[in-house]
């Protein structure tokens, strides 16, 4: 399975992504194939940890949706495919996509990536 960001502090017990990796390609099994349309094409799974590694940051990794897809036709970690989910959809952080007129405001957080707050 990748690997990723060692859970954060917040967290108590196992790690649950290694039996959720487990559990998708099982699934899978049953409703196989690796195309555009197919469930495993459909079916990601993603890591907060990597998307959000610290309080009030987020990684690059958050703008796509970056999430691993069981797409290769390999055993084990192998299996796995990290892409975005948005790739195909315009999108430029900072670049005038947020939204500023429901209420939010745009902050930068640590590492100079745009956060949203509400406004109260």
């Amino acid at each position: 399975m990748p690997g990723g960001p060692a859970p954060g502090p917040h967290r108590r017990g196992k790690d649950p992504r290694a039996g959720i990796y487990r559990s998708l390609a099982e699934a899978l099994r049953s409703y196989p194939g690796t195309g555009a349309d197919s469930p495993a094409a459909r079916i990601g799974v993603a890591s907060w940890e990597a998307w959000f590694p610290g309080r009030h940051l987020m990684s690059e990794a958050f703008y796509g949706l970056r999430a691993d897809f069981a797409l290769n036709d390999a055993p084990g970690p192998d299996k796995w495919v990290s892409r975005d989910m948005l790739r195909d959809l315009p999108f430029a952080p900072g670049g005038g996509n947020l939204r500023r007129d429901r209420g939010h405001r745009e902050r930068p957080a640590a590492g100079g990536h745009p956060v949203l707050d509400a406004q109260g």
